[in-house]
């Protein structure tokens, strides 16, 4: 007569209890799901997915971050943990049975089982065995002392066809309740991504379509707003409609470091400056800066008198203070100081600081080089226009500038009439364009050397 046999899970101890390890893990995973929640959604965690988020969606970006990143998140990690939990308790429970032979027949111990199977289903993790039309799944891993198992040892025979139980087991259901609940959390997500899709597809065909998705999600209002600001632009309409959707980006977001200038400088060069004082919080260069395009020199000399530090980078605005002032020796002083930068804006002062300064042969060598701007270094761009950007813009200012400085080149040398061709033919740029603003600066220096019309300074909003 064989000696009985006692089969264990394999991860039981020797006295047939459960590891201590099992419930350090539950304990651990449960530590870990609290730590994560509190990181998720009061920690900086969350504040990640908020940052991230505002770069789309401005001040709507913790509605959205909560919806479609912390809630869909948090819920993967607690699926994960709870998966987790459960297969320990199923690791612990395992570990608490016993399968003992004897001359009935197998005996269980810890839960119930077939006594004599009579035939085996393999499936992923064990197997099904039934005994009088009963069918039991039994895991893998219960072996004796000497390490044979116990499925080998049961003497059920194997059904050799595929049975629909071989795809039913404990591993697969987990495994497809994982897949479900991975499917059912990420919808938020999905949603998410097919609606900023939309979205952008929108405001890139230009289509009607997008002020009813607005309306229905108005959270990706400035996600729209973003996109349209980044066109290229080169007409009035189109810029018009850009600095609408930036200043309206000012108070929804999404914010970015260099926008606030960006701004700054398109209501300029489009001679909106009543806007940036208006709207915008110009910061005292930028105030200076207004008050010398508007040629208005006492509100310059206030505001530069309570912000002498603006002047510490030199842009040439105070030089053309003092020439608006009539200080042309101080300029010339001023100017002689500086580095000879062949800049396009700083030849065409030093042209018209040295003529306003009886400098003639001086002023004749840098007039000569304006007939030739595109010499002198500026910002250049080859090609055609980007797409997006402020690459068309820039290309228009400076097919602008050339026809300014060419004028104020002309003016200095005498050729007036000329210079007067010159001049309407670069104003009918900048209107064409939108960019008004652009010949500012040229107006002023044209003025200073041949006074009266057609460059004389239309009237001006007040700096404040």
């Amino acid at each position: 007569m064989s000696e009985p046999r006692t089969f264990r899970y394999f991860l039981a101890r020797g006295t047939g209890r459960p590891p201590r390890w099992i419930r350090l893990g539950q304990w651990l995973a449960l530590a870990l799901w609290l730590a994560f929640s509190y990181w998720i959604f009061a920690g900086r965690g969350g504040r990640l997915l908020e940052n991230a988020y505002a770069l789309y969606h401005g001040v709507f970006a913790d509605q959205v971050a909560l919806r479609a990143g912390v809630l869909p998140n948090w819920g993967l990690v607690t699926l994960a943990l709870a998966a987790l939990a459960v297969w320990l308790q199923a690791l612990w429970r395992r570990c608490r049975i016993e399968v003992a032979s004897g001359p009935p027949g197998w005996a269980w111990a810890g839960r119930t089982g077939p006594s004599r199977p009579e035939r085996a289903v393999i499936t992923p993790g064990g197997a099904w065995l039934a005994e009088r039309g009963r069918w039991f799944m039994v895991p893998k891993g219960f072996v004796d002392s000497e390490g044979r198992d116990w499925l080998l040892a049961a003497g059920a025979t194997r059904i050799p066809v595929l049975h629909w139980r071989a795809l039913v087991s404990p591993l697969s259901l987990v495994l497809l309740g994982l897949v479900a609940g991975v499917y059912l959390l990420q919808i938020p997500a999905r949603g998410y991504r097919q609606v900023r899709l939309r979205v952008y597809r929108a405001v890139e065909s230009r289509s009607p379509e997008l002020q009813g998705i607005l309306r229905e999600h108005p959270d990706f209002r400035p996600w729209a707003r973003y996109l349209s600001s980044l066109k290229a632009c080169d007409k009035p309409p189109c810029l018009r409609s850009q600095i609408a959707d930036r200043i309206e980006m000012r108070s929804i977001g999404p914010y970015f470091g260099g926008d606030e200038a960006t701004l700054y400088g398109l209501l300029v060069i489009t001679g909106r400056t009543d806007l940036v004082l208006r709207v915008l919080e110009p910061t005292p260069r930028q105030t200076f800066d207004i008050a010398v395009r508007l040629r208005r020199p006492s509100e310059a000399r206030r505001i530069l008198a309570a912000h002498p530090e603006i002047l510490k980078k030199q842009n040439g605005e105070d030089i053309l203070l003092l020439l608006e002032e009539g200080r042309y020796s101080e300029a010339e002083e001023q100017m002689a100081g500086r580095p000879l930068d062949e800049n396009l804006a700083n030849v065409a002062q030093r042209a018209a600081v040295a003529y306003l300064s009886g400098n003639c042969e001086e002023a004749r060598v840098w007039a000569f080089k304006l007939l030739s701007p595109a010499s002198l270094v500026q910002t250049r761009l080859e090609g055609e226009a980007p797409s997006t950007g402020l690459g068309a813009l820039q290309r228009a200012v400076r097919e602008v500038k050339y026809r300014a400085v060419s004028a104020l080149g002309l003016a200095v040398l005498g050729s007036l009439k000329d210079a007067v061709l010159e001049w309407s033919e670069a104003e009918r740029l900048a209107e064409a364009s939108g960019v008004p603003g652009a010949l500012d600066r040229e107006r002023i220096l044209l003025d200073l050397v041949a006074p009266g019309p057609p460059w004389g300074t239309p009237p001006v909003p007040h700096v404040p």
